[in-house]
């Protein structure tokens, strides 16, 4: 391992998960001028356990990594230039490698990204500043869906009619998060039979 001469480490932040520690931080080594960010594993009883990773790519100046657990997946998010100016960045692992992805297309500068797994769901704060006026940023999933669009096919809605059998057809909304099911009910009485698929 280098000495301490050949670089230097800022910002660390920790996880432990069961057995093992995980730090992630800034490393700046002396003949570059951006910083890093870097992953390294240990034993809870500081034994490091493999090689030390690299999380960031390019040559950009990355900053304030931090590390959290979120469905079963390790999540580091950090800030970096790579659009001039700053931007929060979230690196998720694949399997093969760390794929990171821009999270605040937004004008100015967004810094210090804060992750929080909340009841199984993940928000991310940051700070954005543009000039002199900063504010405070929140990223939620989207768990909003538009209703589906029923149509009538062998009756007229709205008037009353003596069928039996009634035909209607419905689009299912599109949905980037994904739907995980949908209730309906059918009847004189609202919620009179609830159906769930």
């Amino acid at each position: 391992m280098s000495t301490a001469t050949f670089f230097d480490n800022q910002r660390p932040s920790v996880k432990v998960s069961g057995d093992e520690l995980s730090v992630v931080w800034e490393r700046r080594y002396l003949n570059d001028k951006n910083p890093q960010i870097y992953l390294s594993r240990y034993t809870l009883d500081g034994v490091r356990k493999g090689e030390l990773e690299k999380i960031s790519t390019g040559g950009r100046a990355c900053n304030y990594p931090v590390i959290i657990d979120y469905r079963d997946k390790e999540i580091i998010t950090w800030f970096d230039n790579r659009m001039g100016d700053y931007r929060i960045v979230a690196a998720e692992y694949t399997g093969i490698f760390w794929q990171d992805r821009d999270l605040s297309p937004m004008n100015g500068n967004s810094i210090f990204g804060q992750p929080l797994n909340y009841k199984d769901t993940l928000f991310i704060f940051w700070e954005n500043r543009i000039n002199d006026n900063s504010r405070l940023v929140l990223l939620s999933p989207d768990t909003t869906v538009r209703k589906p669009l029923i149509r009538a096919v062998n009756f007229k809605e709205g008037v009353r009619s003596s069928n039996n059998r009634y035909v209607f057809t419905w689009n299912l909304p599109s949905d980037a998060s994904g739907i995980a099911g949908f209730s309906y009910s059918f009847g004189t009485k609202r919620m009179e039979r609830l159906l769930r698929k």
